[in-house]
């Protein structure tokens, strides 16, 4: 007689994998226009698979998008947004634009409906949870500042990430195209030097810093205008010839990769990668973060027409990055430009490909903590990043009827979890899911919040709160600044 063999319940195996199936792996026409323009942190949303793929020139995950913010007032009478029910949206709201049968009929059904789910598979807090193993953190570096010196002036900050062999680079790339391509016999080109170009881009930090309507108007000699700076570091047309001769990369580079396009071996950053690839590397060598990283996205704004500008909202087009920064800092330390659909990726997502490029233990060490938002979470990257000795949390979506019941009190728990993979749920202003390889489901922690008692008066009241959102909120207070400094 054959020996008989065990087998789990395939809907207990497939229960916690697929309620944080990732947005990013569906293809475009399975997303409604709403959810291609989300924002970081929701209450709601999709349970996508994992072995799809999402066409970013095309729709965006835009972590900037305009947020319904709940400003709580503190014990001390300020304003202080809570970072973790700060962004939502309103999930009952009926879909739009692409798929909107199709996502329509989603949003109508639940987990349980779609999954087989019951209720018996979440648990409360009258449910002990295990703690997880905590990271022991090993980074190959002391985390902070790699400088000799404590003492630094802000030209010399500036020429760590600037170095002198590519300004040099960037230099002869510019004059040899302007000898070629602007200089006349009655009007010859006069050549970049190094302290001319360092004055060019100071006068490129200083617009980015004080806006008019033109570049014409830094010269304007109006007393509506008032800007001497610019008149005193060069002529308006000596700006503009520099501008249009501005060359990054070498002419018989240019050459060569032109004859490839339209082959795989064609490359869409050939233009930028002098100055794209020492940026890159001064960036980690001058740095190494602290236990807490995050990653997402921002958008470098250009007009150029080289097939790499993708559009996020409020945004308009540029160059799409994906960025690790340090949670503490708020510390860019390595990025890559997304290059489309010719961009190489392993099957399982733009969020997985993105996070598994930039978390690089080779260079950071092991014992980090990784912090993101709901474009990147999956059970298969969590697990992944475990093996590589680095623990995840991050947000995720849920179907509109798999809200907590509205009659249950603020701060209700709920969780699951699937080996080391934990999936809580929390009542707050709206209902926020998190997963995470880092956090016990529920503990003595508590948060402040008004709460309107039976006699219609607000208190203050404690609240629980699952130790995977304080600690998210801690560490995603840096992350949008990311989008920020990028834009």
């Amino acid at each position: 007689m054959a020996k008989r063999t065990s087998k789990a319940n395939p809907i207990e195996e497939e229960v916690a994998e697929k309620c944080s199936r990732r947005e990013s792996d569906y293809s475009e026409d399975f997303l409604s226009e709403e959810d291609s323009d989300a924002s970081h942190v929701y209450s709601g949303g999709d349970m996508t698979s994992e072995g799809g793929q999402t066409d970013l020139d095309n729709s965006s995950d835009d972590s900037d998008e305009d947020c319904v913010s709940e400003q709580r007032e503190s014990s001390e009478g300020g304003l202080h947004p809570d970072p973790i029910t700060s962004c939502v949206r309103d999930t009952n709201k009926r879909a739009t634009g692409h798929g909107q049968g199709r996502r329509g009929g989603w949003a109508r059904a639940s987990m349980s409906s779609i999954y087989g789910m019951t209720e018996k598979y979440w648990n409360d807090t009258q449910v002990e949870d295990i703690t997880p193993p905590q990271p022991t953190f090993r980074p190959l570096r002391p985390p902070g500042p790699q400088l000799s010196s404590t003492s630094y002036r802000p030209l010399q900050l500036f020429q760590l990430y600037f170095t002198n062999s590519v300004l040099l680079t960037i230099i002869q790339n510019t004059n040899q195209f302007a000898a070629k391509h602007m200089s006349t016999t009655d009007v010859p080109w006069t050549y970049l030097s190094v302290p001319e170009m360092l004055s060019f881009m100071a006068l490129v930090i200083f617009m980015g810093f004080v806006k008019c309507s033109s570049i014409a108007d830094y010269w304007k000699r109006a007393k509506l205008y008032g800007l001497p700076f610019a008149k005193s570091v060069m002529t308006c047309r000596r700006f503009h010839l520099i501008c249009r001769a501005l060359c990054l990369s070498s002419m018989a580079e240019n050459a060569v990769n032109d004859q490839k396009k339209g082959t795989p071996a064609y490359d869409h950053l050939c233009k930028i990668k002098p100055l794209y690839t020492e940026l890159r590397d001064a960036c980690k060598k001058n740095y190494h973060p602290m236990q807490n990283i995050s990653v997402d996205e921002g958008m470098v704004e250009s007009k150029s027409r080289i097939g790499l500008n993708q559009y996020m909202k409020n945004k308009r087009w540029g160059y799409k990055l994906f960025v690790l920064a340090d949670s503490s800092s708020g510390y860019m330390w390595d990025f890559f430009v997304y290059e489309g659909k010719s961009h190489k990726n392993s099957g399982k997502g733009i969020g997985y490909d993105s996070v598994v490029h930039l978390v690089n233990t080779n260079l950071l060490g092991a014992g980090y903590k990784l912090f993101v938002d709901r474009f990147y979470t999956s059970p298969l990257l969590f697990r992944d990043l475990l093996q590589q000795e680095v623990w995840a949390c991050g947000t995720i979506k849920a179907y509109r009827n798999d809200n907590l019941d509205s009659q249950l009190p603020r701060g209700a728990i709920r969780w699951l979890r699937k080996d080391s993979i934990l999936f809580v749920q929390w009542k707050d202003t709206r209902d926020v899911f998190l997963c995470s390889t880092l956090h016990t489901a529920h503990g003595e922690d508590t948060v402040q919040r008004r709460v309107k008692g039976a006699d219609g008066q607000w208190t203050w009241k404690d609240i629980p709160v699952p130790p995977a959102v304080k600690e998210y909120n801690r560490s995603a207070s840096y992350t949008q600044a990311i989008s920020a400094v990028s834009s």
